[in-house]
């Protein structure tokens, strides 16, 4: 796991390009900003899958868990 100075944890974050990372991060920020208006503290733990990586088009699995002393809550993405 890799830590930030957000409250993100990212989980298998190496499987990304150099690419990828900034789009990943701006996204991150994004909705942090949107989260923490409803739950305080919050701790995000994102889960990165890749499949189909020797075809044309990458496929992506993003599994995101927000963990806060008085919520916890999870979503999938694929």
């Amino acid at each position: 796991m890799e830590n930030t100075s957000m409250p993100f944890q990212f989980v298998d974050i190496h499987l990304l390009t150099s690419d990828e990372r900034p789009v990943v991060d701006r996204l991150c920020q994004e909705y942090e900003k949107k989260i923490t208006r409803h739950v305080l503290q919050p701790q995000f733990i994102l889960q990165f899958k890749k499949y189909n990586d020797a075809g044309k088009r990458v496929k992506y699995s993003v599994h995101c868990r927000v963990e806060a002393p008085q919520v916890l809550a999870a979503s999938e993405a694929h």
